[in-house]
């Protein structure tokens, strides 16, 4: 780290910013001494910020599913088989005037009957039957604003009603992909903390083995009048900029994953029928990704060269 003969504790701006650029020179020829070995620490560092980007993309991913799981509010009630006509209309007039039913749909037997022909291999079992035994089905719309304590008080109100046979929600499904969802939401912070401290500790030490290496050279700019902060920063210029690049790189191979599985998905999807597709990660996880990066870098070399130089100073 060869020092220009500037006085750092200069107040001028323009001096404040020749110090700034040739901190930023010293961190830039610092890294092209050492190509092999920057190259290897970037890998670590862009590899350890990929995880929870990527878990942030399947998390994001399931948020969708589950937001699809929301939308389908809709109670299956079943009325008791062989009930005539006036029956089944008054029974879905009950249905439709219970509180929190937004709007009620009825199935006939003959239209359960064609959608059951619809399903592969349905239509050759269905045609030994001599009658149709499906009851007529009353589709319950819930309300937008009801919760799932509210949603299921609905089902035990519709269950009681008469010439109801059975109700068929899918609340307990849902219950469980929202215990699983909040799981995922908990591993992925676990991992961005885990992650970003290991990032932290893996530019510290670059950082300290850096300073180690140069003891001799800061002691003796120690000894012209070189305060702290002169000789910190090129550390980190050096260790947000191992941060940044991390992020680029990070972003980078979970942009070259999204690419590798957005058609599979696809493909995959359209064999159910579904127009799904792969999502990549949120633009607040993106944002958080290029933005702690070089502040974890910074933070990792501000650790480590003060410490170091703290060290110096009681040697």
């Amino acid at each position: 780290m060869s020092a220009p003969a500037i006085n750092v504790r200069a107040g001028d701006a323009g001096r404040r910013s020749e110090l700034h650029r040739a901190a930023l020179s010293q961190a830039l020829a610092g890294f092209a001494a050492r190509p092999v070995a920057t190259a290897l620490t970037l890998a670590v560092l862009a590899l350890a910020l990929a995880l929870p980007l990527s878990v942030a993309m399947a998390v994001r991913n399931l948020e969708g599913l589950g937001a699809g799981l929301a939308a389908a509010r809709d109670l299956n009630v079943y009325l008791e088989p062989g009930i005539d006509a006036d029956a089944v209309e008054a029974a879905r007039a009950r249905v439709e005037a219970l509180p929190g039913v937004a709007g009620v749909t009825l199935r006939t037997p003959d239209e359960g009957l064609a959608r059951l022909a619809e399903l592969p291999g349905a239509s050759d079992l269905l045609a030994g039957l001599e009658d149709n035994p499906l009851p007529h089905v009353v589709v319950a719309h819930a309300e937008a604003g009801l919760d799932p304590p509210a949603l299921r008080a609905l089902a035990a109100q519709l269950e009681a009603l008469p010439g109801v046979d059975l109700v068929h929600h899918d609340l307990a499904w849902r219950d469980r992909f929202e215990a699983l969802l909040a799981a995922a939401r908990r591993l992925l912070a676990l991992l961005a903390a885990i992650t970003g401290a290991g990032a932290m500790l893996v530019v510290a030490q670059t950082t300290w083995a850096e300073v180690t290496r140069r003891r001799e050279e800061i002691a003796i700019i120690q000894t012209l009048g070189g305060s702290r902060a002169y000789i910190r920063r090129p550390f980190l210029y050096a260790g947000a900029m191992l941060g940044a690049g991390a992020a680029a790189g990070a972003l980078g191979l979970v942009g070259i994953g999204w690419l590798a599985l957005v058609e599979p998905i696809a493909t995959l999807a359209a064999s159910y029928d579904s127009d799904a597709s792969l999502r990549g990660p949120g633009a607040m996880a993106l944002a958080l990704t290029g933005l702690l990066g070089p502040m974890l870098g910074w933070s990792g070399a501000f650790v480590a060269s003060t410490r170091e130089l703290a060290r110096g100073d009681r040697r």
